[in-house]
C-alpha cells in the first residue's frame, strides 16, 4: 500500500498555516489569504473523493489567484499521483510528477533569492525535496536520496519545537520519529549514511501520529491513511488500522484506494461480513488493481472462513490473473495469493505444486510476516 509519504502533507499544511497577520500579502500570497487556502482545501478534499472534474474547475480559480506559485505545481502532482494510485516509481505519470516537483524547487528559489527568509519559498522547497528523496530511495538512487533528504532535514527539524504550539506538526515529526528508525531496519543500505539525522523514536512516533488523527484539522486525512499504512504493514496490527481506516472511508466514500485498504483491514480482523458490500464495489471497478484486491479478499474469506477450498483457489487465480494486467503494483497482494495458494495445495497433499507457490510468494513479499510464513511452510 506504499502511499506517498508527504506529497498531500504538503498541501495540507499549505491549507492549515494560519494567516500572517504581520506579514503583507504581497510577501506571503497564500498563507496570509484565507480565501486562497480555503480554495486549496475544497481542491484536495474534491481529489480524495475522486471528483476530478469538481477539483480542476476549483484549480482554474486558485491558477488566477496564484499566478506562477510553487503551489500550482504541487497542485498538480497531487492530481497525477491520485489518478494513478496506488502511485509509484513505475506509473505511467511518474515523469511528469518528478517534472512538477522540480518545477516546485525552482519556483520556491526564486522566491528565496528575493527574500531568503520568505516562508512560502523555504515551506515549498522542503516539501518538494523531501517527496524527491522517498522517489529516489524507492527507484535504488541511494545517494540522491540521501542528498535531497540532507537538503530538507533542517526544515524538519523546526517542526520538533513546534508540536506543543501546533498539533498539525505532529503528523510529520511523528512520521519522521517512527520511519527514522524503522526504514534504516527494512532497508539496511541506508544505516550507514543515517549519522547526519537526528535519532527517531518509534513509540513516541505512533503515539504523535494517533494524536495528530485526534487533534489535527486539516491533516487529519494523511495522518489518519498514514498511521492506518504503519499498523498493516510495519506493526501487523490490523486491529488498530481498522479505526483510522473506518474514519477515511466515512469522509471519502468514493475513494477505491481507501475501500481497498478498508476491506484489506477487516478481512485481517476476521470481520468478513462487512467486506462483502466492498468487494461489490471493487469488482466493478474498471482499474484492474482494485478487482484484484476484491478476489483476493474473496479467496482468504472462502479459505479461512467457509474452509470452501475450490472457491478460495478459484478467487486467488483470479486475482492473479487480474494482477498479470498490470506492472509494478500490487506485489504484497500478490504475495498473499501465492501464499494462500500454498496452503491449500499443501493441505490437499501437493507439496511440489504448494512450495512453488511458496518460493512465489517470498519473490513477492514486501512484509516480513509473508515471508516468515512461506519459509515456515517450505522448512516442513
Amino acid at each position: 500500500m506504499k502511499p506517498t509519504f508527504g506529497l498531500v502533507t504538503v498541501l495540507l499544511f499549505v491549507i492549515l498555516s494560519p494567516p500572517h497577520t504581520a506579514t503583507s500579502q504581497e510577501r506571503l500570497p497564500l498563507f496570509s489569504s484565507k480565501s486562497k487556502i480555503k480554495l486549496v482545501q475544497l481542491c484536495v478534499d474534491h481529489i480524495y473523493n475522486m471528483e476530478f472534474d469538481e477539483a480542476r474547475v476549483l484549480y482554474k480559480e486558485i491558477k488566477i489567484a496564484l499566478p506562477g506559485h510553487p503551489a500550482l505545481d504541487m497542485l498538480d502532482a497531487f492530481f497525477i499521483s491520485w489518478q494513478e494510485m496506488p502511485f509509484n516509481v513505475h506509473s505511467p505519470g511518474y515523469k511528469d510528477h518528478i517534472a512538477k516537483l522540480e518545477a516546485v524547487i525552482e519556483k520556491s528559489q526564486k522566491i528565496l533569492k528575493e527574500d531568503a527568509d520568505n516562508e512560502e519559498g523555504i515551506f515549498f522547497e522542503m516539501s518538494a525535496r523531501g517527496l524527491l528523496a522517498e522517489y529516489y530511495a524507492d527507484e535504488g538512487s541511494y545517494m540522491k536520496a540521501i542528498s535531497e533528504a540532507k537538503q530538507t532535514y533542517d526544515f524538519i527539524k523546526k517542526g520538533f519545537e513546534l508540536t506543543d504550539k501546533n498539533p498539525e506538526f505532529l503528523f510529520t515529526v511523528g512520521l519522521y520519529n517512527y520511519f527514522r528508525e524503522t526504514y534504516p531496519e527494512r532497508h539496511p543500505i541506508y544505516k550507514p549514511f543515517l549519522w547526519f539525522f537526528k535519532s527517531g523514536d518509534k513509540e513516541l512516533g505512533l503515539k504523535q501520529l494517533d494524536q495528530a488523527c485526534r487533534q489535527g484539522v486539516l491533516t487529519k486525512v494523511e495522518a489518519n491513511l498514514y498511521t492506518s499504512y504503519i499498523y498493516l504493514r510495519y506493526e501487523n496490527n490490523p486491529e488498530t488500522a481498522l479505526k483510522y481506516l473506518r474514519r477515511l472511508n466515512k469522509d471519502y466514500p468514493k475513494n477505491p484506494f481507501f475501500q481497498t485498504k478498508l476491506a484489506e483491514a477487516l478481512v485481517m480482523n476476521g470481520r468478513y461480513k462487512e467486506v462483502s458490500p466492498l468487494a461489490d464495489e471493487l469488482l466493478a471497478n474498471s482499474d484492474a488493481y482494485y478487482r484484484m484486491s476484491a478476489n483476493l479478499f474473496l479467496g482468504i474469506i472462502e479459505e479461512k472462513k467457509a474452509a470452501n477450498l475450490a472457491d478460495a483457489t478459484y478467487y486467488y487465480q483470479k486475482a492473479l490473473s487480474e494482477s498479470a494486467t498490470f506492472e509494478f503494483k500490487g506485489e504484497y497482494y500478490k504475495s498473499l495469493a501465492y501464499l494462500g495458494l500454498g496452503r491449500i495445495f499443501r493441505s490437499q497433499g501437493n507439496s511440489d505444486l504448494a512450495d512453488g507457490q511458496f518460493n512465489l510468494a517470498i519473490e513477492w513479499a514486501t512484509t516480513e510476516e509473508v515471508e516468515k510464513e512461506a519459509k515456515g511452510y517450505l522448512k516442513h
